[in-house]
């Protein structure tokens, strides 16, 4: 799916829960609502950031649910995404969500 960058909340959200994988690049804050949304809907993220260090990273083996791709390695991002066992990684662990949920709402 593909969008403007101009969709209402709702169209935005049902973007995301019917795309296999989302998109994540590293912005200007260290963690935002984005990577949050992309689980929340089930939407296997793929994360573009050099040395991010993903929240509760100490907690989940990020590996199992989501895809890193190195800035350099961008171009190659299609046969990353084959090569990737899709049906694997969409299982997010229970408790992904419900941490993030806390963590963003500040609770």
């Amino acid at each position: 799916m593909s969008t403007s960058g101009q969709d209402k909340p709702r169209d935005y959200m049902t973007m995301l829960s019917k795309s296999k994988y989302c998109l994540y690049v590293y912005g200007d804050r260290a963690h935002t609502a984005r990577l949050y949304d992309i689980i929340t809907f089930g939407c296997v993220p793929v994360i573009v950031a050099d040395g991010y260090d993903l929240p509760f990273s100490w907690l989940f083996d990020w590996s199992k649910f989501s895809v890193r791709v190195l800035d350099d390695d961008v171009a190659t991002l299609p046969s990353i995404l084959d090569r990737a066992d899709y049906d694997s990684l969409r299982r997010v662990p229970r408790e992904v969500p419900s941490l993030f949920r806390s963590h963003h709402t500040g609770r």
